[in-house]
């Protein structure tokens, strides 16, 4: 392997990971067949949903279509997959009530991808989950009471006189115009005026900076949606990589509006009757709460007041201006009850002089049947979401939702349920009158969620869209432009206003459709082709872009070579320790004082030069405190060790451990170090002969395994009776090195924060539940017992009890001293050592570990072979110790 390229030694890591996930993808689609609950097989790698390249598949339709096939089956219940994600679709009403109210506590989050790090606009009201939405919903709740709702409603209705003046003025009987423009542009006043405290002036300037934002905000794209699935999936994930949510450019300029509206307002004592306005009162605890905020719900930061705001207008604009646009077409579908509720806004006006109040709009009862309608047939949302917090057993089933496990409650397909409404596409606003409403099945209609998640701006969003019906509707005659007579859909574009006429004309986004239209015929595989190519692109980009950080610092460097940087390919026969020295030669003969190196893409700093090492390691040790070490203390507690800590833990650790080696305490050690000293010498005499060889390596790798053993763990090993004691061989597989824990280890060092999201572990699972459980009963057969020892796990324990104050000087170094001084004189002291004349190979170490491993491998087979005399005995004579070190 040595003459591979490392193009080569990447092909191979490719190939490995490509099969490594198609087997992770086979392994996670099994899912729910190992749950042993119905479900529908997927294909990947999009799972049981829609390819995001597949203009013909949406999601809706995609949801309403598994519905009514796992429906078809006689299912209560089906598993779906997003990506390899396993998701449960409940059906059945009781299950669905069980989890959004019954059992609300088992679901308490929605399971939404949001980065309040990196993307703190994100971080909202509908996408946080556990204590921080309980904190943040209780602190909201009385934003939208009738008393709050009632000092917003003349700004709403401003709005829309302002729109009804704009159409008197810009349209005439013949002019077409598109409607979901129109009521695009009332919801951003209405929402922007409410929200965020500012005239957005729509109707006056069409490309006003807040309408453009807005365009951009809800403008789809392949790119867009692939992002979405994949953090919807890979949540942990893309949080360590900084993916965001909502894009930073339209982020910065909401955050900037908000920014500047609060601080205005808080500097000029000004108060408007807004939702922005109540923000700012829970912030200033003017409603009563006189504690600081601590993410306890008692305040607002400002970044928490910016995500509300956002939200607030995310969910008024696109839903209620999409629910208006939905009405006005069935109504003009329908002109028969277009006229029933014209009839009523002008005899409820009538009773309350012509005027739009709030005691009014409540009054009309048939124009809330037509919005109730419109939104069980136009659903703002297709579905819902909950994820699993707390393992929950579905009733009168043996399955178990674990936790993490997604939960999607299909609002959409219930809604078109012949068995819950008669003749599903008929729109029909009587369902909805006071004496047929009560027929309609309890969770059977969610336009707006139910349970304790239920959506916190119902009713302002009821409010704002009778009064945009209403500002319309009572002046003006709504029909169907007899050119476009095409059926109305969710999602589609295409209704439009024409003075007192109203037409559906074709959109700008037919051209996007003529399009898309050409990508159906490809296969999930040619996607997948472009994904995979785009991504190595990407890679090769980034890798490049690594490559010029010491360039672009003016440091010298040594070229690196991709994918392994400037150290060897762990495919390749030149080891790690001759790899540096070779580095460094290499720089010194330049005449450099130090070097920039890369591990993989990431830069190292190698100092060369005397002083530059005293002040990395003394001088200035305050900049240099941590290894820059991998650990992972949630997966892989065991190495999470003072070699690998850092900062302040490493301190304090350091401090805790400071008297453990003190002399004091080594010479308390002392004899048990001896003792297992004289057990080799032992084994010498009763197992050796001066012609017998023995693996010399061997030999010394059982005295320290029981001198550790003894001092570390508390345990006699046993190693000199037993060759292959549980101790010895946990120990061999240790330190067995492989390309696999290799390449693993240089992953880990180079990404430790993505590793961490990952899992990955420094020390094997069961090699660290063997020395866990070792460690762990020693000490509580100790503890119980009430035994004391003098040994190393004893100074230890009474550290953990607070027997021993910090005392002297930290020593640790002289613990392995004193026991490599004991080996040798245990040895020397009766035995001369020399080389056997049969092999004069020098003895050389692992050039891939870089722990100090006596060396061989699959290359070749080194032999070392000594000769032990014993002078001046005539019992023993000389003795062969020979080692035979084959890698395996």
């Amino acid at each position: 392997m040595v003459s591979w390229s490392w193009g080569w030694d990447l092909l191979v890591l490719v190939t490995t990971l490509v099969a490594a996930i198609y087997a992770y993808i086979w392994w996670s689609y099994q899912y729910w067949r190992r749950r042993g609950l119905p479900y529908l097989e997927p294909k990947a790698p999009f799972g049981t949903f829609p390819n995001p390249f597949d203009s013909t598949a949406g999601l809706r339709g995609s949801v309403r279509k598994m519905y009514n096939e796992a429906k078809s089956r006689g299912w209560r219940h089906v598993g779906l997959y997003r990506l390899t994600k396993p998701i449960y679709m409940p059906m059945d009403l009781d299950l669905i009530k069980s989890i959004m109210t019954k059992d609300f506590s088992h679901f308490v989050d929605r399971g939404l991808y949001y980065n309040e790090k990196d993307d703190p606009i994100s971080a909202h009201l509908f996408a946080l989950g556990g204590t921080k939405w309980r904190n943040l919903r209780v602190k909201l709740t009385p934003t939208f009471t009738s008393g709050k709702l009632k000092a917003m409603f003349q700004t709403v209705v401003d709005c829309g006189l302002v729109m009804e003046e704009y159409i008197q003025k810009n349209i005439n009987d013949k002019d077409p115009v598109e409607i979901k423009e129109l009521l695009g542009r009332l919801t951003t006043n209405v929402i922007g005026t409410c929200a965020f405290g500012i005239d957005c002036n729509t109707f006056k300037d069409e490309d006003s900076p807040f309408t453009n934002t807005t365009r951009k905000l809800f403008k789809t794209s392949i790119l867009r949606s692939l992002r979405a699935i994949f953090s919807q999936s890979f949540p942990g994930l893309c949080k360590s990589l900084g993916i965001r949510s909502v894009p930073r450019d339209i982020s910065d300029f909401y955050t900037k509006v908000v920014e500047d509206t609060v601080n205005y307002r808080l500097k000029n004592n000004i108060t408007r009757k807004d939702l922005l306005q109540l923000l700012i009162d829970i912030k200033t605890d003017k409603d009563g709460n006189k504690d600081g905020y601590q993410a306890d719900g008692k305040s607002l930061t400002m970044n928490e007041i910016v995500a509300e705001s956002f939200l607030f207008f995310l969910a008024g604009f696109e839903t209620s201006s999409t629910t208006m646009t939905f009405a006005l077409y069935l109504l003009a579908v329908h002109p028969e009850l277009q006229e029933k509720v014209r009839e009523e806004i002008r005899t409820v006006f009538a009773r309350h002089g012509n005027q739009m109040t709030y005691d009014s709009l409540n009054e009309l009862k048939y124009m809330k049947q037509v919005i109730d309608e419109t939104l069980r047939m136009y659903s703002p949302l297709p579905f819902v979401t909950r994820e699993c917090v707390e393992s929950y057993k579905i009733p009168d089933e043996d399955t178990t939702i674990e936790v993490g496990t997604g939960v999607m409650i299909p609002i959409e397909a219930l809604h078109y349920d012949p068995e819950y409404f008669e003749n599903p596409t008929t729109f029909d606003p009587d369902r909805f009158s006071e004496e047929n409403k009560k027929n309609i099945p309890q969770y059977a209609y969610l336009p707006f969620g139910e349970g304790p998640r239920i959506c916190i701006g119902e009713r302002f969003g009821v409010m704002q869209t009778k009064v945009g019906l209403a500002c319309l509707l009572r002046n003006y005659r709504v029909t169907l432009n007899e050119k476009n007579q095409t059926t109305c859909g969710a999602g589609q574009e295409g209704v439009a206003a024409c003075g007192r006429w109203w037409y559906v004309v074709e959109s700008a986004k037919t051209l996007v459709k003529h399009l898309t239209d050409n990508m159906v015929s490809w296969s999930w595989g040619w996607d997948l082709l472009i994904l995979v190519t785009t991504l190595v692109a990407a890679i090769y980009a980034y890798i490049w872009w690594s490559y010029q950080y010491w360039r672009r610092r003016g440091l010298p460097y040594l070229e690196p070579k991709a994918p392994f940087g400037t150290f060897p390919s762990p495919f390749d026969s030149t080891g790690l320790r001759e790899s540096v020295r070779k580095n460094y030669n290499e720089a010194k003969s330049r005449g450099w004082r130090y070097v920039g190196l890369y591990r993989l893409t990431k830069p190292d700093f190698m100092p060369m030069d005397l002083d530059l090492i005293k002040s990395i390691m003394t001088k200035d040790f305050s900049h240099f405190v941590d290894r820059g070490v991998y650990y992972n203390e949630k997966d892989d507690p065991i190495n999470v060790h003072l070699f690998t800590l850092g900062g302040a833990k490493w301190r304090n650790l350091r401090v805790k451990l400071t008297p453990t080696f003190t002399s004091g305490k080594l010479k308390a050690m002392f004899q048990t170090v001896v003792d297992c000293g004289l057990v080799m010498e032992e084994y010498i005499q009763e197992n050796i002969n001066n012609k017998d060889p023995v693996e010399i390596k061997e030999l010394l790798g059982r005295l320290t395994t029981n001198v550790i053993g003894t001092c570390a763990f508390g345990i006699d090993c046993n190693t000199f009776k037993d060759e292959d004691s549980p101790f010895t061989n946990t120990t061999r597989r240790l330190f067995k090195p492989s390309i696999l824990l290799i390449l693993l280890g240089i992953f880990a060092e180079s990404f430790p924060g993505l590793s961490r999201s990952l899992g990955i572990r420094s020390v094997p699972r069961d090699i660290s539940d063997f020395y866990t459980k070792v460690v762990e009963d020693t000490v509580n057969y100790r503890l119980k017992n009430n035994i004391t020892r003098k040994d190393l796990l004893q100074l230890l324990i009474d550290i953990k009890t607070d027997k021993d104050g910090n005392k002297d000087g930290y020593q640790g170094e002289r613990f392995g001293v004193m026991q490599t001084k004991v080996g040798l004189a245990c040895l020397l002291r009766n035995y001369r050592v020399t080389l056997n004349e049969k092999t004069k190979q020098p003895l050389e170490l692992d050039k891939r570990a870089f722990l100090p491993v006596v060396a061989g491998g699959p290359k070749y087979v080194l032999t070392l072979r000594y000769t032990l005399c014993l002078p001046h005995s005539p019992i023993l004579g000389s003795i062969n110790i020979w080692e035979k070190c084959q890698l395996q």
